[in-house]
């Protein structure tokens, strides 16, 4: 089967007769003898560019200095569970706080919480989260202590960001930002991109896709990021670079996850993001593009998988 083209709008596999299918080796259905708990493991991962298709320990990844948790969800149902029943299924890659942001279909509610998910449960029974578009962010501290205003998601204006990784040229890009009259709330790199998120918009970024690859293109370093903006309450944008990143197509949902655990039981129809794309989640399907923006298509362009 040909290789779908950087740009089309992958859907959920029609059916999973066939022992599953491949978008060129990244597009695959997880077999339905694997188990969803989340001490399920992927051995020879074909398309997962962090494994280079051999098995992939708990023990290395947590070697890994930028480890934290992201999950994300659009579609028909409540968000807040399904977020926090990934973030669980991410726990192994370790944490100090936690958070999310959900859109009720006006705004965007964040409730964040240091220490485990319990006490993120604590936090959300208080201020429970109602909407069926989100993010949800396990955060291992590399810039600035674990503290609630450290914790993931992070906020400006109408745009909320959950990120993995390491902004490698966040002191020029916060300066820059503050001369420009920014006030910086965390003392995290992650903040950095919400800010140039929103200022995108502001300056007429016609969609959040947009503002979000306009944002990239200033960003140095290792990322996974997931954005949901108070304007698109019906869709998140994601985006990789050395980070990873994988895509659930489910049936009228989409989610996005740090690792195929945190979205196994959704749905068994994966997609992961390759460096240096971005990917558009509606409830319909993910639209895929490099963030440099080549091979730019249309978001109607679809691919029969």
């Amino acid at each position: 089967m040909p290789r779908p083209k950087k740009g089309r709008h992958f859907e959920p596999l029609p059916s999973q007769q066939d022992g599953g299918r491949t978008d060129g080796e990244r597009l695959f259905s997880v077999p339905e003898h694997s188990p969803s708990s989340g001490d399920w493991e992927p051995k020879k991962v074909k398309g997962d560019p962090e494994s280079n298709g051999q098995v992939v320990t708990r023990a290395a990844r947590l070697q890994n200095p930028a480890m934290c948790g992201i999950v994300g969800y659009v579609g028909p149902r409540a968000a807040t569970p399904i977020l926090i029943d990934g973030l669980r299924k991410l726990e192994y890659r370790g944490y100090d706080s936690a958070g999310l942001a959900v859109h009720d279909g006006k705004t965007i509610e964040v409730v964040r919480a240091v220490g485990k998910l319990a006490h993120l449960d604590d936090a959300l029974a208080k201020r429970p989260l109602h909407g069926t578009t989100g993010i949800g962010h396990t955060r291992w501290a590399t810039h600035g202590r674990p503290s609630e205003h450290n914790a993931h998601p992070h906020s400006a204006g109408d745009v909320a960001v959950v990120h993995n990784g390491i902004i490698e040229n966040h002191v020029a890009l916060r300066q820059a930002l503050e001369a420009d009259g920014v006030r910086f709330s965390s003392d995290t790199d992650t903040e950095i991109v919400a800010h140039l998120v929103d200022r995108a918009i502001r300056r007429g970024a016609p969609s959040l896709f947009d503002a979000v690859r306009t944002a990239l293109s200033r960003v140095e370093g290792a990322y996974a990021i997931a954005v949901v903006s108070r304007s698109a309450p019906d869709r998140l944008v994601v985006a990789k670079s050395a980070s990873p990143l994988v895509l659930g197509l489910g049936d009228g949902e989409t989610l996005c996850g740090s690792d195929i655990p945190a979205i196994l039981g959704h749905t068994r129809n994966m997609l992961f993001l390759e460096d240096g794309e971005m990917a558009e989640l509606t409830a319909e399907g993910a639209r895929v593009e490099t963030i440099g923006g080549d091979h730019k298509k249309t978001q109607d362009q679809r691919e029969d998988l």
